[in-house]
């Protein structure tokens, strides 16, 4: 290597340090978990409001934590979790 090509090659470095690529997207599972936190946290203030929670956010979040677990390889929630959060929402 010449000392034309280590002064370029010395520069991409530097260049690449200095001018990193522009972010990318957010990788799909944690949108998604991102997704199940945001239904619950609205589930929440509608419940804390004395509003009926629509059933289509808890089969979204349903639907969404089996797609994690399945695609992603992150944990499910288990049964009993689940009855206890149809219980905290559904049930007054």
């Amino acid at each position: 290597m010449n000392a034309d090509e280590k002064a370029e090659a010395k520069w991409t470095r530097i260049k690449s340090i200095i001018d990193p690529p522009p972010i990318g997207l957010m990788p799909e599972y944690l949108w998604k978990a991102k997704r199940m936190c945001d239904i619950y946290g609205a589930a929440k203030r509608y419940k804390d409001a004395g509003y009926d929670i629509p059933y289509e956010w808890l089969e979204e979040f349903k639907r969404l934590d089996e797609e994690l677990s399945r695609r992603h390889n992150v944990t499910k929630l288990s049964d009993e979790k689940w009855k206890r959060l149809e219980e905290e929402f559904l049930n007054d």
